[in-house]
């Protein structure tokens, strides 16, 4: 068998970082066989690059190069790119010289990504509002998610960089690199509120633990029979 490398064969969602997953690759033939080129193809939805083509295509071949103990070695790292809007099942197709044959499997299960368990905001006046933002993304899916608040009165959600209509609910599509989320804390009354921020999608849910502290007038008062 002349490959070395890749020793996996089943690529899955969470090997991509961002749009890319990167591997190396090694073919090595022993001085009587063959020569020729090392071809590597990808399937619908991906293109690759690699170190001496980093050009985006489908195809990418890698020339054998003779060692002094006269086999020929195709090496390098290839970077398998998402060419769509998500990524998608498929397959990597690598093939040498002498007819053999390994494909790379591209499975992919949908996954929701917050880049935040706990949000906590700045302390605010009563009847004041300060925001935060968290970062929503998905793979292996362009499903829309329904983010939604437990206390609706005092947080409430929006786009960012959108028309800022904030709502208790909200239903959005993430884009591949992902979609920020401000939310509103306005606290109608003085003290610490905390509450959920629940993103459900049909595959996964997640939650964001929202703590707010508000201060003013009651809080002044129940200073000042302590002193």
């Amino acid at each position: 068998m002349s490959f070395r490398q890749p020793t996996s064969t089943n690529i899955r969602s969470f090997h991509f970082r961002e749009n890319a997953y990167e591997f190396p690759v090694e073919s090595v033939l022993e001085p009587e066989k063959a020569r020729g080129q090392l071809l590597i193809e990808a399937s619908t939805g991906y293109l690759l690059t690699t170190l001496a083509d980093t050009v985006p295509q489908t195809q990418q071949t890698i020339s054998y190069v003779t060692q002094p103990d006269g086999r020929s070695i195709a090496r390098t790292t290839v970077t398998l790119l998402v060419s769509g809007s998500s990524l998608i099942d498929g397959s990597v197709t690598l093939r040498d010289p002498l007819g053999e044959v390994v494909v790379l499997t591209i499975t992919i299960e949908p996954l929701l990504f917050l880049n935040s368990s706990i949000l906590t905001f700045t302390r605010t006046e009563a009847n004041e509002e300060v925001f935060a933002t968290v970062e929503i993304s998905q793979r292996g899916a362009q499903t829309p998610i329904v983010l939604s608040t437990s206390d609706p009165k005092r947080f409430t959600l929006a786009e960012d960089g959108k028309d800022l209509t904030f709502s208790p609910v909200l239903t959005i599509t993430p884009s591949f690199r992902g979609t920020s989320i401000r939310i509103r804390y306005a606290p109608n009354w003085p003290g610490r509120h905390m509450a959920r921020l629940v993103a459900e999608a049909p595959y996964a849910t997640k939650t964001v633990s929202l703590r707010g502290n508000s201060g003013g007038l009651l809080n002044w008062w129940s200073t000042s029979r302590t002193t």
